[in-house]
């Protein structure tokens, strides 16, 4: 490909279409979730296919990974079906993931959030759902799109 990337791998096998990609912090592993919430882990030094289960220690993960994290499961609480998470991420280098709901409201939780410690900034200004959340990269501008955004 342009630009210096490279293709690494084609990764095939799923039983149901692919909705969340995420890259691990150290960039060892990609993790993917199928419709199903089947989560498996591509190894990227090793280049094979591992199961969540396999994985020796916790892994980082930066954005949609967050959601089966053992980290992040004190946050869950704060969401449901009927008000589910649509977008996260966490803040390289700071101790804070961004989750965004179907209502429309972000918020901003410490990481990693294990006990259910609430969040400690909210924001509620779109009406509609978070399709997008995302800082820049200096990190001086948090950014978060609508499905009502035009």
């Amino acid at each position: 490909l342009e630009e210096g990337f490279s293709q690494l791998e084609v990764i095939t096998g799923f039983k149901y279409q692919v909705r969340h990609l995420d890259f691990s912090s150290d960039n060892s592993f990609l993790m993917c979730e199928d419709e199903l919430g089947e989560v498996v882990h591509w190894d990227i030094s090793n280049q094979r296919m591992v199961h969540a289960t396999e994985s020796e220690h916790e892994i980082e993960w930066i954005s949609e990974g967050l959601r089966n994290s053992p980290s992040m499961r004190g946050a869950a609480k704060w969401f449901n079906d009927y008000n589910p998470i649509k977008s996260l991420l966490k803040v390289i280098g700071k101790n804070i993931v961004a989750i965004a709901d179907q209502l429309g409201t972000i918020r901003l939780f410490k990481y990693p959030n294990t006990m259910g410690e609430g969040y400690f900034q909210c924001y509620a200004e779109h009406l509609f759902s978070i399709s997008q959340v995302m800082f820049s990269g200096d990190q001086k501008y948090f950014i978060t799109i609508s499905e009502a955004d035009r």
